[in-house]
């Protein structure tokens, strides 16, 4: 990889405005990536019985866009499933499949996987299953209101 002023240029400008933001201490502004999603994880783990957030038309504008865009994701999701199920059909048993004699792609089976029988252990073994089950806080889920 060879060096690209611009980049370094856009990297310290970036790292600047982040060390702004650590200094006084302003969250950045969610951008949708997965450590944004943590950290929001983090900081609402809950949310408080009865509360409402009132947020006008520019939650309006916000939510009706998110909704578009998670109808196009489902549908892109979908088409995505599709042709990955045709070309699956296609590959068969097959480890490769190829074009012109040049593979393409491969398709082979990871290592098996141990897994723990957690509802026949509590069965059959209900105190040792006490003894080591790790309760984890419910996640929250966004939904739209009828």
């Amino acid at each position: 990889m060879h060096w690209d002023e611009n980049i370094a240029e856009n990297m310290i400008i970036a790292e600047s405005q982040f060390w702004d933001l650590v200094q006084t201490g302003v969250a950045p502004p969610a951008d949708g990536s997965d450590a944004t999603e943590a950290a929001q994880h983090q900081r609402y783990p809950r949310h408080e019985a009865g509360s409402a957030y009132e947020g006008g038309s520019a939650m309006r504008s916000l939510w009706d866009a998110f909704t578009d865009a998670k109808v196009k994701a489902e549908e892109a999701d979908s088409l995505r499933k599709t042709l990955r199920a045709q070309v699956l059909e296609l590959v068969g048993n097959a480890e490769f499949a190829t074009v012109d004699g040049n593979a393409i792609l491969s398709y082979k089976a990871g290592k098996d996987v141990d897994s723990l029988d957690t509802d026949r252990l509590k069965r059959e073994a209900p105190e040792i299953f006490e003894k080591f089950k790790k309760t984890r806080p419910g996640s929250r889920t966004l939904r739209g209101v009828k």
